[in-house]
C-alpha cells in the first residue's frame, strides 16, 4: 500500500495534464481555467511529495521509476504543447501567448524532474553512482528532452547497481 501512495502524487499529475488538454480541445475554457489552478495545485503536490517519501526511498530506485514514468507518460502532452505554441507563433497577435506554455512546459519538467534528483542524491549518497554522474544529470533532468533520456539512464543505472550490490550479498553470505 505505501508503495501505492507514493505513486498517487505523479499518477494524479499526469491524469490531470491530460483533462486539461482535453478541456481546452473541448473549447471548455471555463473549465479550462478552473482545471488550471488544480494542475497548480498538483505541481505544488508533486514537488513537496519527494521530502516526505524519503523514508520508504533507500537507494531512489523508487524515485527514478516515478520520474522515468512521469516523463514518458507526459512525452504527448508536451508534444501537444509544442505544436499549440508553434500554431500561436503563427497567429497574429496570439505569439504573446507562448510564454504561458513554455511555463507550464517547463512546471511539468521540474514537476518530474523534483523526483529524478531525490533519486540521483540517493543514489549518490549509496555510492551507486559518481559525482560526475551525479552533476552531469543533475543537469540534464532539468533540460527539455535531455531529461527523458537522463530519467531512464537514471533509472537503469540503479536498478543494475541494486542487482550488482544483492549478488555481492548473496555471495558474501554464501560465503559465511
Amino acid at each position: 500500500m505505501k508503495k501505492l501512495k507514493n505513486k498517487i502524487p505523479m499518477l494524479l499529475l499526469v491524469i490531470s495534464v491530460y483533462v486539461w488538454i482535453s478541456l481546452l480541445i473541448q473549447d471548455k475554457f471555463e473549465a479550462f481555467g478552473y482545471f488550471a489552478i488544480v494542475l497548480f495545485v498538483l505541481f505544488l503536490l508533486n514537488l513537496i511529495a519527494p521530502f516526505f517519501q524519503r523514508k520508504d526511498n533507500k537507494n531512489g530506485k523508487e524515485y527514478a521509476f516515478l520520474a522515468m514514468i512521469g516523463k514518458i507518460a507526459l512525452i504527448p502532452a508536451f508534444i501537444f504543447i509544442f505544436f499549440c505554441g508553434f500554431a500561436l507563433a503563427v497567429v497574429p497577435g496570439f505569439f504573446i501567448l507562448i510564454p504561458i506554455l513554455v511555463i507550464v512546459d517547463y512546471a511539468l519538467v521540474l514537476a518530474t524532474s523534483i523526483y529524478e534528483i531525490f533519486a540521483l542524491v540517493s543514489a549518490y549518497k549509496s555510492k551507486m553512482i559518481s559525482a560526475a554522474t551525479f552533476a552531469i544529470h543533475i543537469i540534464l533532468s532539468l533540460l527539455f528532452c535531455l531529461d527523458v533520456f537522463s530519467s531512464i539512464y537514471v533509472f537503469a543505472k540503479i536498478k543494475i547497481e541494486e542487482n550488482r550490490n544483492g549478488e555481492k550479498e548473496a555471495m558474501k553470505e554464501g560465503k559465511n
